[in-house]
């Protein structure tokens, strides 16, 4: 009777274990497919901060000249007030 206890035991071991792998290799795919969303997501974001900074970047150069102007109007300005205190 042992024999076919232990014959028992083990088969059910061997169930439990198949179930095991099963749930693994369920989990392993759910992994893989979240993975890939993130992926996606991720080059989406890349991709739409790409646009952005190619939006962005003439108004970086727009901005510095406009700087540049006011800080020349304000120094004629400056230098024609002290020409007319003169």
């Amino acid at each position: 009777m042992y024999a076919i206890e232990k014959k028992f035991e083990i088969e059910m071991k061997l169930k439990k274990e198949m179930s095991n792998i099963q749930e693994l290799k369920a989990a392993a795919n759910k992994s893989s497919s979240l993975a890939s969303d993130v992926c996606n997501v991720l080059g989406a974001c890349e991709q739409r901060l790409q646009q952005l900074e190619t939006a962005v970047l003439p108004l970086y150069g727009d901005t510095a000249r406009l700087q540049q102007i006011h800080h020349s109007i304000r120094q004629t300005g400056r230098s024609t007030e002290l020409f007319q205190q003169e």
